[in-house]
C-alpha cells in the first residue's frame, strides 16, 4: 500500500511542478501539456518493470511449477 502511494505523490508532485513553470513563464497556451507532460515523465520513471529482481532472470509475474518456468505464450506456429 505504501509504494503506490508515494508514486501517486510524486506524479502528482510532478504536475504541480510543471503548472508552476507554465505560470511563471506565462505560457498560458501551454497550462495542459507541460503539466501532462511532467506527470507522465514521473510515471514512466517510477514504473517498476521487474528488472533486476531476484537475480536478473526476467521480470514480471513468472510462474514456476516443479522449479520449472512455465512459459504462458504457448507454441510459437500456426496450427
Amino acid at each position: 500500500m505504501r509504494r503506490p502511494f508515494w508514486r501517486l505523490l510524486v506524479i502528482c508532485c510532478a504536475w504541480a511542478f510543471g503548472a508552476m513553470l507554465v505560470f511563471a513563464f506565462g505560457a498560458y497556451t501551454l497550462d495542459t501539456v507541460v503539466p501532462a507532460l511532467f506527470g507522465l515523465a514521473a510515471f514512466v520513471l517510477t514504473r517498476d518493470d521487474g528488472y533486476g529482481t531476484r537475480g536478473g532472470g526476467g521480470g514480471g509475474n513468472v510462474k514456476y511449477w516443479r522449479g520449472r518456468r512455465v512459459d504462458d505464450r504457448g507454441p510459437k506456429r500456426w496450427n
